[in-house]
């Protein structure tokens, strides 16, 4: 059960950040956030890279990543 009092949740930078993919995963009570990010104090530089995190139902952050294709940012993440 969600605890209404905690949202909303902000993540992002001082730039374009923006959500393709948004997903609610039941079996592991998970939410799940996708999309791409200019922000260098999000993304780890300032061209665009895909991220995707997962906060539980209490709003607590499980994990985050952002995604790379050998040496080379993958620049979106589209959809779940």
């Amino acid at each position: 059960m969600c605890e209404q009092n905690i949202w909303p949740i902000f993540t992002g930078g001082s730039s374009n950040d923006v959500v393709n993919c948004f997903l609610i995963d039941d079996v592991n009570k998970l939410m799940i956030v996708g999309g791409n990010s200019s922000s260098d104090d999000f993304a780890p530089a300032l061209n665009e890279h895909g991220y995707l995190y997962a906060l539980d139902y209490e709003g607590n952050f499980r994990w985050g990543y952002f995604y790379y294709n050998v040496s080379y940012a993958i620049s979106d993440v589209s959809g779940c």
